[in-house]
């Protein structure tokens, strides 16, 4: 969860992020951090399997979804994925790989994978403006350790 704030600070009112990996794999818990670093609930946030996407209204919303039952691109389209991309906001999306092609010229992806029971693996990766967030949240994992 600590990541997800800290990413959220970088990219500052915008921004896209995509997540993906097994279930289980800790997906919804990183939202669930970028609901805290914007001031929410983070028992508000919950899985959007069913209704596909959940909005957290605040000073800089968040947009969560959850593509697991897409079947491609133009189903994401369909349910207007494309008009929150424009908005002020972060928009995060669940199983981004099944819909990589929405994505816009600048944002995060994420690569959730198992280590252990309770531990897990996550690969940043920044296209466009985005390679400048990672370049930044590499560092502040640095300074860190």
């Amino acid at each position: 969860m600590r990541l997800a704030g800290v990413w959220s600070t970088l990219v500052e009112q915008k921004g896209a992020i995509g997540l993906t990996g097994d279930i289980g794999s800790g997906k919804t818990v990183f939202v669930k951090g970028l609901a805290v670093a914007l001031g929410m609930e983070a028992t508000l946030v919950t899985s959007p399997t069913f209704t596909l996407i959940h909005e957290y209204p605040g000073k800089t919303p968040l947009f969560h979804f959850d593509v697991y039952r897409m079947n491609d691109k133009n189903d994401v389209f369909g349910i207007g994925v494309d008009e929150y991309f424009s908005k002020d906001g972060i928009v995060a999306i669940e199983w981004a790989d099944k819909v990589r092609p929405v994505f816009l010229k600048s944002y995060t992806w994420v690569e959730f994978s198992f280590v252990a029971e309770k531990s897990r693996k996550l690969k940043f990766f920044g296209y466009g403006d985005h390679s400048r967030v990672i370049r930044a949240l590499s560092e502040q994992c640095e300074n860190a350790q």
